[in-house]
């Protein structure tokens, strides 16, 4: 699930997340377009 940044704008997809969960989710590290992390 952490290769689905690679195909839109790293923001647009934390604040999708963000929308979805009602909170980040943890351990999230966005790097060069890339979201590593979130994993529980």
């Amino acid at each position: 699930m952490a290769k689905t940044a690679e195909r839109v704008d790293p923001e647009a997809a934390e604040v999708v997340r963000v929308r979805r969960t009602g909170k980040r989710p943890p351990t999230v590290i966005i790097d060069e377009g890339i979201t590593v992390g979130g994993q529980d």
